[in-house]
């Protein structure tokens, strides 16, 4: 059975929440007809990037809370396992933010374990 994309889990995730909800009458369809208007928007604009979506969850590897932080390890990794396209992307800005990074010994240690963990499995499978 062929792996299930991350983001596309995510997206049914929240259209089935979306389709649920007594607030929102929007439905699964819908939502993709409207992701590919904007995508296709973005395109007339002259604009042919758009910021990939981990970037998002990147930024809370600043954050105070070391939960927070550890929380962000494990979805980036988790994205970067599930969708090839990011996979060299996050695990060189998590090696140079581990190098960089003033966290605490523990959280670098978290990381830098992470990162192992996520590097052996990768060379497993090649």
């Amino acid at each position: 059975m062929a792996k299930k994309s991350f983001l596309k889990k995510l997206l049914v995730l929240v259209a089935q929440n979306a389709e649920s909800s007594e607030m929102e009458n929007i439905s699964k369809h819908r939502a993709l007809m409207l992701q590919k208007d904007y995508v296709n928007s973005l395109k007339q604009e002259g604009k042919s990037t758009i910021t990939p979506p981990y970037k998002e969850i990147m930024k809370q590897l600043n954050a105070e809370k070391t939960e927070i932080f550890r929380a962000a390890v494990y979805y980036l990794l988790e994205i970067a396992d599930n969708e090839q396209k990011y996979h060299d992307e996050i695990i060189a800005e998590l090696q140079s933010f581990l190098q960089n990074s003033k966290r605490s010994k523990e959280d670098l240690e978290y990381l830098s374990k992470q990162l192992q963990k996520a590097i052996k499995s990768t060379s497993v499978l090649i």
